[in-house]
């Protein structure tokens, strides 16, 4: 039985709501397409026992304990075997899971397709994106996603919107953007550490030494304020707060940004951008339009609800034909214009 397997150690100071909101969402997302065969009670039984696996290997439930975990379940045996018993017997249909719980499914002999949100997030639609351990899954999943083309596109229609909405705006003497993230997350996790805002501050200060920017920016993460001591900080290095969108601000050539390993990096190479970013990660979102290797993630269609596309990933059976949204007013994007 294929289970949906999520890392269950994840919390922000004892708080894991977020999890039994992904298992709720996933399993009635992909419910039709039968990817997912163990029942959301099942799900929802590992997150409550969490709490008691912390205790019983002497951490703190808390967000300093999910990230060393992260990186290290395998130093704490009881956390490791609960997780792996947690899997089945069958693939394991993953989201989000950690590096380290990601060995433990390989080191175990298991196939794993883990599914993440991609960062391609211009489009009519946002995707799932999917990796693996199997060598057969992992080629059939390269072979369905979109082409260069399809993002090219897409970006074409960003910035022709920009190119009338913010022409006055749209002046490379900006300077040097810089792009928040969430406090909490494993984007910045490294080595069983959460990074925190002094190695930002640092960073940028390295890089506006070594830039010299005529106009530095900041941009809050959608989600989540930054907190008032990074603001603080950035304020005194004569920071200034910027409402302009973010594809908005993609599009501005010769505008040089910045991020710890915001996923608007690898937004801002498709717009010809050159960003930096300060913590240096395996990069596993390899360029739509070439090849992953192993273990990277792959951009999945939107036909991912149909049972077909699954038994093509899965068994081998015949191949789908991949479908991505296009958008359905074209020109009334690209030209910002409106009547009525």
């Amino acid at each position: 039985m294929r289970k949906l397997v999520l890392d269950w150690f994840r919390n922000k100071n004892g708080d894991n709501g977020v999890l039994s909101r992904n298992a709720g969402w996933l399993h009635n997302y992909l419910f039709a397409s039968g990817l997912i065969q163990g029942s959301l009670e099942d799900t929802k039984e590992h997150i409550r026992r969490t709490e008691s696996i912390y205790r019983a290997s002497g951490m703190a439930v808390n967000e300093f304990s999910w990230a060393y975990l992260y990186d290290n379940l395998e130093k704490f045996p009881l956390a490791h075997n609960f997780f792996l018993e947690s899997c089945g017997d069958d693939v394991v249909i993953g989201y989000e899971l950690s590096r380290a719980q990601l060995r433990a499914i390989t080191d175990a002999g298991k196939t794993y397709i883990n599914l993440c949100t991609h960062p391609f997030r211009f489009a009519p639609d946002y995707f799932l994106a999917a990796s693996t351990n199997d060598p057969e899954i992992h080629k059939r999943l390269n072979s369905v996603g979109p082409t260069r083309r399809y993002v090219d596109m897409n970006v074409g229609l960003v910035k022709a919107r920009a190119a009338r909405r913010y022409q006055r705006r749209m002046n490379p003497e900006f300077g040097l953007v810089f792009f928040a993230q969430i406090a909490v997350d494993s984007s910045r996790i490294k080595n069983g550490e959460i990074v925190d805002d002094n190695f930002v501050v640092n960073s940028l200060q390295k890089l506006v030494d070594e830039l010299k920017p005529k106009n530095l920016y900041f941009k809050d993460h959608p989600h989540e304020k930054m907190s008032p001591t990074l603001r603080t900080a950035l304020q005194k290095m004569q920071g200034k707060d910027i409402t302009t969108p973010t594809y908005d601000l993609l599009s501005v050539d010769g505008l040089k940004l910045c991020a710890l390993s915001s996923g608007v990096c690898h937004e801002a190479v498709y717009f010809g951008c050159n960003p930096t970013k300060f913590l240096e990660v395996e990069d596993n979102f390899p360029i739509i339009g070439t090849e992953a290797k192993m273990g990277q993630y792959i951009v999945l269609p939107t036909n991912i609800l149909d049972e077909d596309f699954w038994n093509y990933i899965l068994e081998g059976d015949e191949k789908p034909v991949s479908t991505f949204p296009i958008p359905t007013t074209p020109y009334r994007t690209a030209s910002g214009l409106a009547w009525g």
